[in-house]
């Protein structure tokens, strides 16, 4: 733009965007790296809080319902109380049922453990299924290698 009145500034101009370019590409590649994956087992102490946290919105969800709505506005203090202690109890019911009758782990998620136990030495060193596949046919690219069987078809 203003290379005709000072045409220093077309070559400060490229080196200024050249470095830019070199840091961002730094920064993309060495600052900001996808952290090493590290296993873990479960949600750890996370299980029994949110445990704890459903059976307190059972007693919320409770006290709400009978002492806040208008329904029961014209009960006594000792009807709402044996209403909540009722509904509090019978919610409780229904949670536990549901919560034993449904498992600790669904079958999807059976199958995608089981998956991942077959290939985390895989993930782990930085190795693909198809990465081991070009090293193997000595193709120069992924085009000619063979596509992975999905496992769960």
């Amino acid at each position: 733009m203003f290379s005709v009145t000072l045409p220093f500034m077309c070559f400060l101009s490229f080196v200024t965007n050249f470095l830019y370019k070199k840091l961002i590409a730094y920064k993309i590649c060495y600052a900001h790296q996808r952290p090493n994956p590290v296993g873990c087992e479960g949600i750890g102490s996370w299980e029994y809080i949110i445990s704890v946290l459903s059976y307190i919105g059972v007693f919320v969800n409770a006290y709400i319902a009978v002492f806040t709505l208008p329904l029961t506005e014209t009960l006594g203090l000792t009807e709402k109380i044996i209403i909540f202690i009722a509904a509090e109890h019978g919610m409780l019911l229904v949670k536990l049922l549901i919560d034993a009758a449904f498992g600790d782990k669904s079958t999807a998620q059976l199958r995608i453990e089981e998956h991942n136990d077959d290939h985390i030495h895989l993930v782990m060193n930085g190795k693909t299924v198809v990465s081991d596949a070009v090293l193997k046919i000595g193709v120069g690219s992924a085009a000619g290698a063979f596509k992975p069987e999905n496992p769960y078809n």
